[in-house]
């Protein structure tokens, strides 16, 4: 991928802790030659922490043999230190092995295989594995071609603000791949690429105002973005310039230069509408997820989330009305006038221990990306703390902002209400140990039972076949909502 996508390598790496202080102090050594580039020694001095289970040598070995850092490259054992970690479920490693498959680097060349370790990381948030896959699809390679496949995954991390991707669903737009021909749609999607200054993009849409595809023919939007264009060294706008050029009058030309001087990425975005008055004197923040319940507006989400709020709105759907909380089990009901987009739809049974879930919301949205997230995991127990039954527990990763949404089952019925994760740092405080994946959802049975005690009318079902998780996403997008608060 081209811009904007960080290299799966940099994802924060799991530490693990030894008692010995002389042990962690050669551990620091080791880690501090890695950072200095020293990777002859780094070599030498994290062997013996791999070979004693450290996950974090044992992956920073793979990158060095992979890449020929302190020596030739050592292909082979790249995998072997990749595929321990791999196997144990570390999306970095899992991607190096997916990787390694497709190019044919220390194993066998399988696109099978990359496809199969590739799907496992993409499901797990990874755009840069998503977007593989993508491509997987489009290509047939490793999988049976699927454009209307591709076209999901490739949306999936467009909509997570990434330029490459937002071109490619342009073109697959544009040339009808995966879906119908739609010209006004291909441009939408080379606009967000193009105003984040990404030449192919900027090319295409200069193209399509120059023929008035998807948009109304104009010069003066055509001469900018191609010459946005040709300053990135794009083939098309060498071709078309001259022919544009020949077509305008010299005032065109010189108001189209004015605004190419004058452009920024991200200064063409559209203007929001009209702010309401409460908008313009108040702040809003998202502070969790909510999901609709029912075809009538109403949206559950956790009571934490919503309680210090004085006014509450959803993005995209303006301000909320509180219908009701309970405080107790942590729930609490809004509603809003407009038709949701979608009705979630609840398990009739309890999830089994051990089930596949998935975890939907908006976490971290002063850093993470606007759209929503989707992350994969287990039931790992069937109750909560100190044995709490309205409680489940999942691996499934989970952050500040996630609070409200649902845990999804693989037919996308929901199967809890996300709410809380383990303090780690009290945990680590209190225990000497780091804990991994402990969060916690409240049964969908007790959510069941607050929106009976409300009369809302909720749709439930057996779980039935599993669903590609492309669509468990969709199903996601339809039926949650960011919830913002002034306060």
């Amino acid at each position: 991928m081209e811009k904007n996508i960080l290299p799966i390598t940099i994802f924060p790496i799991i530490f693990i802790l030894y008692s010995s202080i002389a042990f962690a102090y050669d551990w620091d050594d080791a880690k501090n030659a890695f950072r200095r580039g020293k990777y002859k020694e780094a070599i030498e001095m994290m062997k013996p922490f791999a070979e004693k289970g450290n996950s974090t040598a044992q992956y920073y070995l793979g990158l060095m043999y992979r890449q020929g850092k302190g020596g030739s490259k050592k292909l082979k054992e790249a995998v072997k230190w990749f595929r321990l970690l791999a196997e144990k479920d570390y999306p970095q490693a899992q991607y190096q092995i997916a990787e390694m498959y497709e190019k044919g680097e220390g194993v066998p060349k399988s696109y099978q295989k990359a496809a199969k370790w590739y799907r496992k990381v993409a499901l797990k948030g990874y755009v840069d594995a998503q977007f593989k896959l993508g491509e997987m699809y489009e290509k047939g390679q490793g999988v049976s071609k699927n454009l209307k496949e591709a076209l999901e995954w490739y949306k999936l991390v467009a909509e997570q603000k990434f330029v490459d991707a937002q071109h490619k669903v342009g073109q697959m737009y544009y040339q009808g791949m995966g879906t119908p021909s739609d010209y006004f749609e291909a441009s939408k999607w080379y606009e967000l690429s193009a105003n984040q200054d990404f030449g192919p993009a900027q090319a295409d849409l200069g193209k399509m105002y120059y023929q008035g595809q998807g948009v109304q023919v104009n010069f003066v939007q055509a001469h900018m973005w191609l010459s946005l264009a040709f300053a990135n060294e794009q083939e098309l706008a060498t071709s078309l310039l001259p022919k544009l050029e020949k077509e305008m009058t010299p005032q065109q030309i010189a108001r189209a230069q004015g605004l190419v001087r004058s452009w920024r990425p991200g200064a063409m975005k559209s203007s929001p509408s009209n702010p309401s008055p409460s908008q313009k004197t108040q702040s809003f923040q998202t502070v969790g997820t909510g999901f609709f319940v029912s075809s009538d507006g109403y949206i559950l989400t956790n009571h934490h989330v919503v309680e210090a709020c004085v006014n509450i709105q959803a993005r995209g759907y303006g301000a909320l009305q509180f219908v009701n909380q309970d405080q107790l089990n942590d729930l609490a009901l809004l509603k809003t006038e407009l038709p949701p987009k979608g009705i979630s739809i609840f398990r009739e049974t309890t999830i089994k221990l051990g089930s596949a879930v998935r975890a939907a919301g908006f976490p971290l949205q002063d850093i993470l990306a606007e759209s929503m997230n989707i992350t994969e995991g287990t039931i790992s127990s069937m109750a909560g703390i100190n044995n709490d039954s309205r409680f489940i527990q999942t691996t499934a990763p989970v952050q500040q902002g996630n609070s409200g949404g649902p845990l999804l089952d693989t037919s996308g019925l929901v199967a809890g209400v996300v709410t809380s994760k383990l303090n780690v740092l009290k945990e680590v405080a209190r225990s000497g140990d780091i804990p991994q994946n402990v969060n916690f959802a409240i049964h969908a049975s007790v959510a069941k039972r607050f929106l009976e005690v409300n009369n809302i009318t909720f749709l439930s079902s057996q779980s039935k076949e599993k669903k590609e998780n492309s669509l468990i996403a969709d199903i996601a997008k339809k039926i949650t909502l960011a919830i913002e608060c002034a306060n």
